[in-house]
């Protein structure tokens, strides 16, 4: 970046690392220090789409390209787009992608992704001869104010965040354009193993852009899915009939021959000593992604639903709506906190309140559940709450962790919470007297630095769907929390289908909200739905249930500040 053409005082660059443990904050800090061009920018999230964002709002310049840490720019490249955006020529630029790679599998990898049989024609991977308007490109550069109109990428999306960004600015209006002259060297996986991860991502999250966009996508997307499908309908019909060993030999057969037929097409245009290893890459890349296309069907199942589509659009909306030039957190924090509050409000009207009461035979079930199962963590990390532990609990609901406290051992002027409810909050002022009990949201906590030793996140994230929202509050948490203090983690795993306004926090997500603390987290609390079912006939039968491994639906967790 530094080594561009294009003019030194009007160039900054922005890097977003997502807590690397290898030289590469050492190496940016160092440069950084020499050259006040370079920045270093913590991206905790590790997410594509959360490191630009961040970025973003921190940026000066008129022109945001957007480039991956696998690319390695033309020296012309910066200067070539920022001239073509000053012509209004288009929005968006992009160039041509060379795909290079250092072992001779990584060769064989680079040579399967620069291919029309490998990745279906994708214009800025196989190249163009002349310039075109194309859906996408890679590593493009933006005009602010296109950016500013369409909002920010969506950070939802864990792959193909600039896929759908891209489709986004066109319905706009926006022009994309792929100039031959612009071009880049992207540096491709080294593995199979690693391809294979890869593909199977971008194919998952594929689907989740088609549910967005479905007038994003072009007839090669479906292919590889189409063929895989076709490969496991084939070999189920095999296991009754000889007509589906038929078919399968048929289509594996027909895939073969074209498999070979590119390969050594391929290999004879570049280089032959790759044909042997040409035929597995093109499978990789095929078989991954449809696999991945078939994963994402199912697991984002419940986006079908015409509710969840119209209230993931509101979502996006509202976002997008909040985005200025710099995303103000004022906005994005009162836009989340209004959303809960909201649904308190539908709960308290929608649902029968015995549902969650505490002499509720599953309610009753589940609490004990957790709490038993907390005790045991809690004293297996050496860090049971004791006798002038200060203690917090972010969003504290009906008081159920805080009354535990009590009984633990912890004085009711050491028991302290905040929670958006002011109805919940005089009730449970009413229960803890001496309690220091708040009205507030959690995206900015109350009280000092390192003041607590303890701190529960009980069922608090799944209900903030933004996760920069939930990187906010994650960060207030950490700030309050002591050194060698502990926090005690209790959430959705897996998403609810028939409730919209909760998203699921897996282990990814939780070590990504805390990556400074350390500690214990297992699958807890048999799913509600059979717990409710079998609690009020058989509670042995529901405990016995519970101990499957798959039938558990949330995360709990005993995570540790290092003391300093």
């Amino acid at each position: 970046m530094l080594s561009q053409d294009y003019r030194p005082d009007c160039l900054e660059v922005l890097i977003a690392d997502g807590l690397s443990d290898d030289s590469t904050r050492k190496i940016v800090a160092e440069i950084s220090q020499s050259d006040p061009r370079v920045r270093l920018i913590d991206n905790p999230a590790r997410l594509m789409a959360t490191g630009f964002n961040t970025a973003f709002s921190q940026a000066r310049g008129d022109v945001i390209l957007m480039l991956g840490g696998h690319a390695e720019m033309s020296k012309s490249y910066v200067s070539r787009c920022v001239g073509i955006l000053e012509e209004k020529r288009a929005e968006c630029v992009g160039g041509v992608v060379e795909t290079v790679g250092e072992t001779k599998v990584g060769k064989a990898i680079a040579l399967a992704m620069s291919s029309s049989f490998g990745v279906g024609g994708v214009d800025f991977r196989v190249g163009t001869a002349k310039e075109k308007y194309v859906d996408t490109v890679a590593f493009g550069a933006y005009s602010r104010e296109i950016i500013d109109r369409a909002g920010l990428l969506d950070e939802r999306f864990v792959r193909n965040q600039d896929d759908e960004y891209n489709y986004r600015i066109r319905k706009l209006g926006a022009r994309i354009l792929l100039a031959p002259d612009i071009n880049c060297r992207y540096q491709s996986r080294a593995s199979l193993k690693a391809l294979w991860r890869q593909y199977l991502a971008y194919g998952c999250w594929k689907v989740r852009v088609m549910q967005r966009h479905p007038q994003q996508m072009r007839p090669r997307h479906f292919i590889p899915m189409m063929f895989v499908s076709a490969m496991l309908l084939s070999l189920g019909i095999a296991l009754f009939s000889a007509v589906g060993l038929w078919l399968f030999c048929l289509i594996a057969g027909s895939y073969l021959l074209a498999n070979l037929a590119a390969s050594v097409s391929s290999a004879r245009s570049h280089n032959r000593h790759l044909m042997p290893l040409l035929p597995v890459a093109f499978a990789v890349l095929h078989f991954s992604y449809g696999f991945g296309f078939l994963m994402g069907a199912i697991r984002f199942w419940p986006y079908w639903r015409p509710d969840n589509r119209r209230n993931d659009e509101q979502l996006v909306s509202s976002r997008n709506a909040t985005n200025g030039s710099v995303l103000e957190r004022s906005n994005l924090v009162a836009l989340e906190r209004q959303r809960v509050v909201d649904e308190y409000k539908r709960r308290d009207r929608e649902i029968e309140h015995d549902l969650y009461a505490p002499w509720e035979p599953a309610s009753k079930f589940m609490i004990e559940g957790r709490t038993r199962e907390a005790a045991l963590m809690l004293h297996q990390s050496g860090v049971f709450p004791m006798f002038g532990d200060r203690c917090l609990e972010v969003g504290f609901g009906t008081i159920s962790w805080l009354a535990e406290l009590l009984r633990w051992g912890v004085r009711d002027s050491d028991l302290h919470g905040i929670d958006l409810s002011e109805s919940r909050a005089r009730k449970a002022q009413e229960c803890l007297s001496a309690a220091d009990l708040r009205v507030g949201d959690a995206a900015e906590l109350p009280w000092k630095d390192e003041t607590f030793d303890l701190v529960i996140a009980s069922t608090l994230f799944t209900s903030i769907l933004d996760s920069r929202v939930r990187r906010m509050v994650a960060d207030e948490i950490m700030r309050v929390l002591a050194p060698g203090g502990t926090l005690l983690w209790y959430d959705f795993a897996f998403n609810n289908p028939q409730n919209r306004n909760v998203r699921k926090v897996d282990r990814e997500e939780l070590k990504r909200l805390f990556p400074e603390l350390s500690g214990r987290i297992k699958t807890a609390t048999l799913a509600p739905p059979i717990a409710r079912l079998v609690a009020r006939r058989s509670w042995a039968l529901a405990n016995l249930l519970e101990t499957i491994p798959f039938l558990r639906t949330h995360l709990l967790g005993v995570l540790i500040k290092k003391a300093r």
